[in-house]
């Protein structure tokens, strides 16, 4: 474990504010003669002040051609990344190599450090996929850095550097739940998100006498055709067509002693009602994953299957930049990572501050000029200052500035959480995932999809009633909408484990999305059991 890396850390949280000038000044000089720095004129910028007044704020559409040689950065281009299309229209950046060496290896470092140390092996949920003349996810691109330098070990992990970092992989969750299974000495479970680890423990609960039953008979047959992840049956039938022949080759190489899984399987049948990590692995140290307000519902969930197994909160990351790390164990806590980017913050209020100048409980909007050619580029989070660590602020995630709006109501993401917080205690009901879609009828209405640990399914009206009073009181603006009949009363669908997760997957990991695109929306209504027919026929129309 290289506790150096942390304490060199700490030592920039503690010039946090020199940083950020440095930051500045170095992109402005080496970007003079891009295109977009000879239009804003960067020689002539000398200061903060001067930068906030000759180049204004930008949004994603601002930028045209962002990985085109000298258009917006001078530095080459290492990769073409892509977003999750989570916030509407999948968006691409670049991302040069400049920005990737300054991301450093601390937010992989840091769970270590808290938490014992790299000694494994360890699982990882994800699976990486690294294209060079392609699009790629933040995450496989890091990992990918990471290893290349020496600074990520894909041996100490389940399955390898094959099935770690691999092209031809499909049925993660298959392939996953297999490697978990093999391995009672694991020590870590290790995610991008929280949320990817919950998805693991939910197919483990539904599948687990299948993919044992594979496992025992050496036959590797991964999730059926025709049916999802989590509604396979049996193991009759041949292997499935996704499962490369060299991956069920790597799967078989990973299995354990008889013994082992006969273990495995005496714990797993004794259920699922005390958390099943700590009863398979009894060396397990700590679970990681971004996570906090923002997938508070998600953590929550998860900890039904982990106990009290730590929990290390990761990264506060997204394709435009790699921006904060978790510097203390157990708390979903943030402090900015000083050499990434250039930092603003803009207060809910529209207001200007600079990094020395935030306020405890306050939330604030992260502007960020980085070093892959975006400039005092609006994120669309939104943070709450919690303190700092030197003089790096150290926050909380609270979303994203979204917001949905049928006729006029403009609920946010904010908003509309703590309305289903709220719903779900009253209900007393726990829920691993929800996200929210618009109907198409004519007025329009907000479809609420909720997933519960009581795996509830079908629709209920009074749980609507209840969750469009307490929308209700939240909003004046959804109530008086409400009272003009421009709105429906809101639908409440409870489905099956998992569901929204296929609806809104994308490549690599997963996230939890709180308002869903139409096309996610319409995918989820035809995934409802056949008995919802007239419904989806109804919300889907024109």
């Amino acid at each position: 474990m290289n506790h150096g890396k942390i304490d060199e850390l700490f030592r920039d949280f503690a010039r946090a504010e020199e940083n950020n000038r440095q930051n500045l000044r170095k992109i402005l000089l080496d970007n003079c003669n891009t295109e977009y720095g000879r239009k804003m004129a960067f020689m002539q910028i000398e200061d903060e002040w001067a930068y906030r007044e000759r180049v204004p704020l930008t949004v994603y559409e601002d930028y045209d051609g962002l990985c085109e040689p000298m258009r917006y950065t001078a530095y080459p281009v290492s990769y073409r990344l892509a977003t999750s299309g989570s916030t509407g229209v999948q968006k691409v950046f670049a991302l040069t190599e400049e920005a990737l060496e300054r991301y450093g290896s601390y937010i992989g470092e840091m769970a270590y450090h808290h938490y014992g140390g790299r000694r494994g092996p360890h699982l990882h949920t994800s699976v990486f996929r690294l294209e060079k003349q392609g699009d790629n996810l933040l995450s496989a691109v890091y990992h990918g850095f990471l290893r290349d330098k020496g600074l990520f070990d894909p041996s100490a992990y389940v399955g390898g550097e094959r099935l770690l970092f691999a092209q031809d992989i499909t049925d993660v969750f298959y392939v996953k739940t297999w490697l978990l299974l093999c391995c009672p000495d694991l020590v870590s479970v290790q995610s991008i998100f929280l949320y990817d680890v919950l998805l693991i423990m939910q197919y483990l609960e539904t599948n687990w006498q299948s993919v044992l039953s594979d496992m025992k008979t050496r036959r590797v047959y991964g999730s059926r055709k025709g049916e999802t992840a989590w509604t396979r049956q049996g193991n009759e039938g041949q292997p499935d067509a996704c499962l490369d022949i060299k991956i069920r080759e790597q799967l078989l190489a990973c299995l354990p002693e008889e013994t082992v899984l006969a273990q495995v399987e005496r714990i797993l049948e004794e259920g699922f009602d005390t958390p099943v990590l700590p009863r398979l692995f009894k060396g397990l140290r700590f679970i990681s994953g971004i996570g906090g307000n923002s997938m508070e519902f998600q953590t929550e969930a998860l900890s039904r299957y982990s106990g009290d197994v730590p929990v290390c909160y990761f990264a506060y990351a997204s394709s435009e930049c790699m921006m904060g790390v978790a510097p203390y164990p157990g708390r979903a806590e943030y402090a900015l990572l000083p050499d990434s980017a250039y930092y603003e913050f803009l207060a809910e209020d529209g207001t200007w501050t600079q990094m020395s100048g935030l306020l405890p409980g306050i939330c604030y909007e992260p502007v960020i000029t980085t070093f892959s050619g975006l400039y005092r580029y609006r994120t669309g989070d939104l943070i709450r200052m919690c303190r700092y660590e030197g003089q790096t602020p150290v926050f909380e995630v609270v979303g994203r500035k979204q917001t949905m709006n049928i006729a006029g109501e403009k609920l946010g993401e904010q908003m509309m959480q703590a309305a289903i917080a709220g719903w779900a205690k009253r209900l007393r009901i726990t829920m691993p995932d929800f996200a929210v879609g618009a109907g198409r009828t004519v007025p329009g209405r907000y479809l609420v999809f909720v997933e519960t640990a009581e795996n509830q399914t079908g629709e209920t009206e009074d749980a609507a009633s209840e969750l469009d009073g307490i929308l209700q009181e939240m909003s004046g603006d959804y109530r008086d909408i409400r009272m003009l009949g421009m709105l429906r009363e809101v639908k409440v669908i409870f489905c099956r484990p998992g569901c929204i997760a296929e609806a809104t997957a994308g490549e690599g990991h997963r996230k939890h999305h709180t308002f869903l695109k139409k096309e996610q929306t319409e995918k989820l209504l035809h995934m409802l059991p056949q008995d919802w027919k007239m419904t989806k026929q109804c919300e889907m129309k024109t």
